[in-house]
Order: C-alpha cells, then structure tokens, then sequence
C-alpha cells in the first residue's frame, strides 16, 4: 500500500508517515550491526548509473558512492522522494534538504568507495518548487530578475563574471592559524585569496576537499565566522577588498577518523581548498530579536550555534531592541570536552550580550594581540560599547553546560537531556537542536512533548 505524503516541512521537504520500526533509531541501530553494501570498489560515472532500481539504489554524494538499497524504507521523505537520485549525483538534492545531517555517520555502512567518473554526465536537479529566474548582462552589470521573490544585493563590485558550471567552486586557503580549544578539537582560520568576498550566512555550511595519499576527501563543514575583516561594514555600499577574507571552523579530531586526522596533520601556512556556500536554509527567524530562542546542542553540535548568537547581537545593535532572551543548554561528557570561551562572541560566565541603550558601563581594555582569533572576539567586544557588563537587562543569553561523566568537582547539573531541562514555553519560543543524531531524536521528542501547545519551531 503506497504511504501518503503528510505533507513539507518548513524548508521544503517531502514527510511522510514511517511504518513502525522504520524510524531514525531504527535505522542507527540496524546500521551499526552489519554492513549493508553489497560491493566495495572505486566507482565511475558508468558504475553508478547502473544501479538505479529499487532493489539496486547507489547515489553519489561529495565524491562518494553509496548503496542506498537497505535505507530507502528508512528515508522520512519516502521511497519516490530518494530514487530521484538513484544512480546520479544526489549532492544538490542533498544540499537542498538536508544540508546539516551528517551524511557520513548516517550511511557509513552503505559505504561502497570513492568516485572516480564525470559529474558533468549527470542531469542537474532543479526542483519544481524553486523560483524561477532571468540572468541579464551588459555593460558589466548582471541583473537578476526573479518571480514573486524579495532579492536583497548587498554589495556591488565593478569585475563581474558568470560562472558555467553548476557544480560546487572551490577556492585555496591558507591555515593562517591553528589552536586547540578543547582536548580533542581545534579551531581553524583559513585565509582566502585576495578579492574574494566571502560570507557564509547562517545555515549554509562549506566542503573541505582534503588530500589522503592519492585520494581526494570532500567533507561538509559549518563555519563559526566568516567573510571579511575589513573595518567598512558591508551595508554601507562599501568594501574593502584589500584584506583578505578569513573564514573560522571549529573541528573535532576523531583518531580513527577518516578525514579529521588529515586536518589535524595540516600546519599554518598549508593550503586547503574550500567550497563557496552551500545550502539555502533560512535562518532569519532563529535571529529574530523578538523571538525567545532555546538552543539545545551537543558537543560539536554548538558550531551553528555561533553564528545564531553573533547575528542576533548585530541584530540588537541595529535595532535597538529591549529584548532578546537566549537560552542555550550545551551537553557533553566531562569538563575537557567544554570548548573555551575566548574566540565566541560571548563568554560563558555572561548572562547578557548587550547592554541598554541608556546603561552606566565600565570600560574596560581589549588586549593587543597578533592572533586573528582574539581579533574576532576583540572586535565582538569592541561593538558592544567596549563595555564590561554589570547591569541588569532583558536581553539575556544564559549557557548552561550539563555532563554525563563530570569529575568528581563538577558542581554543575548532570545528566542527558530530559523534560525537566526545559524552560517553561511561551509564545514567540523557538528551538534549534544540534548534536549526534541520538541526541537529535531524544531532544526533538521533550521538546514536541513539552512544547505541545505552543507555537514552536525546530531546526536540526
């Protein structure tokens, strides 16, 4: 019997009403017993259009093949939604839908090999929903003509050029600076060529391509800062291009990984190739000022966090505005695992990220340093007034850490995500969760639990 489709999610995407024991956990569990590719072997463009039945499903994402066949009853957009992509390239679908799962521990027992074909032998998906467009040059101006869409430009710049290829651009960076922040994760700021404006917005991540001997890794990461340090801000029709762009990752090293190793072999002054943005996810309503916004993330899963706390400041200096409650509830195992503070745009100890317009503030010093890294955080300080926070104001960001294993000092909460770590609902509440995908599934069931009657939103 055919399933019937419940309808689209907030961003587009096919649900559709899975038969018992076809769930998320159902899936992990299931894959994590037994590997479910039939074949190992390096496949080209030929291979993979093979394999393009029901019975017979590979797709190709980011320079990987896998066999699909066993997880297409597991797919929560259905059956139909996933054979799109059977036998071709599946990224842009990918990118599209699903732009923050983390593909690889999904579908690492699908695993068939590395491509090794002609991306261009594949159709490109354009969805049927998507906007529709009109390109115009001339005079070295492009003009972008859509239908029934609000398009803002932001910047304009006199050398214009239109790139052929829909596939994904890479660019050489340079590590210009590396350091850990936790036991087991570094930070990473990489300088991009000269010229080259490079925001990514909240919601849209990078790939890495990461040489491993004679193979070539493609690996999607989510940037905690980027674009251009130049003094002139961008909305005032001006931009300094003589520095270059930096662009910030927070990664964790996993030993046996199978990227991560290779990143952390990286020295400053290495080069590495980065993608232009990837994703089209709207994240404009997590960086509503008026919004209340709880944050629920697990380990690594604080990097989207970043940049959702930088852009509501900005948002609150722009606007003026009395409130901005954010809450974020951070999960990991020990105190090792908790990051440090000193390149975010807040600390942990602070329970405010801006003060009133009218408040008495001292002032404090912002060190001189040569580390681009305390230049980020020095900047976020600088555009609050420069100002140590010693007033009382609605415009509170609280971080709480809770452990699973704390030493035996730890005098913090304990525990894994429950309903009784949730703050009381209101109206304008939104949640975002980011973490391992079994803390996704638990958080996302005390959230609907909790939340029931409450207009909420998540994102995950």
């Amino acid at each position: 019997m055919k399933k019937s489709p419940l309808g689209r999610s907030e961003y587009g995407r096919v649900k559709i009403a899975l038969p018992p024991g076809k769930g998320l956990m159902d899936w992990v569990r299931l894959a994590s017993s037994k590997i479910l590719a039939r074949k190992q072997m390096t496949v080209d463009h030929e291979e993979l259009m093979k394999h393009n039945k029901r019975d017979d499903c590979w797709i190709h994402i980011y320079g990987q093949v896998y066999d699909v066949t066993s997880y297409l009853e597991f797919h929560p957009g259905g059956v139909p939604e996933l054979m799109r992509a059977a036998g071709t390239d599946a990224t842009d679908l990918f990118i599209q839908y699903h732009a923050w799962v983390n593909y690889e521990n999904m579908l690492k027992s699908c695993f068939v090999g590395r491509f090794s074909g002609d991306l261009s032998k594949y159709d490109v998906f354009f969805d049927s929903e998507s906007c529709a467009y009109t390109v115009t040059v001339q005079n070295n101006c492009v003009t972008i003509d859509f239908e029934d869409t609000e398009v803002e430009a932001a910047v304009s710049l006199a050398k214009l050029s239109i790139k052929q290829s829909l596939l994904v651009v890479y660019h050489e960076g340079v590590i210009e600076e590396k350091r850990k922040v936790s036991h087991d994760t570094l930070l990473f700021v990489v300088r991009l060529p000269r010229g080259l404006f490079y925001p990514v917005a909240s919601g849209r991540h990078v790939s890495f391509k990461v040489r491993k001997g004679a193979s070539v890794l493609y690996r999607p990461y989510t940037p905690v800062s980027s674009g251009s340090l130049s003094d002139q801000p961008v909305d005032s029709g001006q931009v300094k291009c003589a520095e270059p762009a930096r662009i910030v990752f927070m990664i964790k090293i996993y030993k046996d990984g199978i990227c991560t190793p290779s990143l952390e072999a990286l020295n400053v002054g290495d080069s590495i190739e980065i993608s232009e943005p990837i994703g089209c996810v709207d994240m404009s309503p997590w960086t509503d000022t008026g919004s209340e916004l709880l944050m629920l993330a697990a380990g690594t899963g604080l990097t989207p966090m970043v940049n959702i706390i930088r852009e509501r400041l900005k948002r609150l200096q722009k606007e003026g505005s009395d409130t901005a409650i954010t809450r974020l509830l951070l999960f990991n195992k020990s105190e090792e695992d908790i990051v440090s503070d000193d390149w975010l745009p807040m600390r942990w100890t602070d329970t405010h990220i801006a003060p009133p317009l009218n408040a008495t503030v001292k002032k404090i010093n912002i060190r001189s340093t040569s580390s681009l890294i305390d230049t980020l955080y020095s900047r976020t300080v600088a555009s609050r007034s420069s100002s140590a926070i010693s007033y009382t104001s609605r415009r509170t960001n609280r971080t709480e850490h809770i452990l699973s294993n704390p030493s035996q000092e730890w005098d913090g909460r304990l525990g894994r995500i429950d309903s009784t770590m949730l703050p009381k609902a209101c109206d304008s509440l939104r949640v975002l969760i980011c973490g391992p995908d079994g803390f996704n599934v638990a958080a996302s069931k005390y959230v609907e639990t909790a939340y029931v009657s409450q207009k909420r939103t998540k994102f995950q």
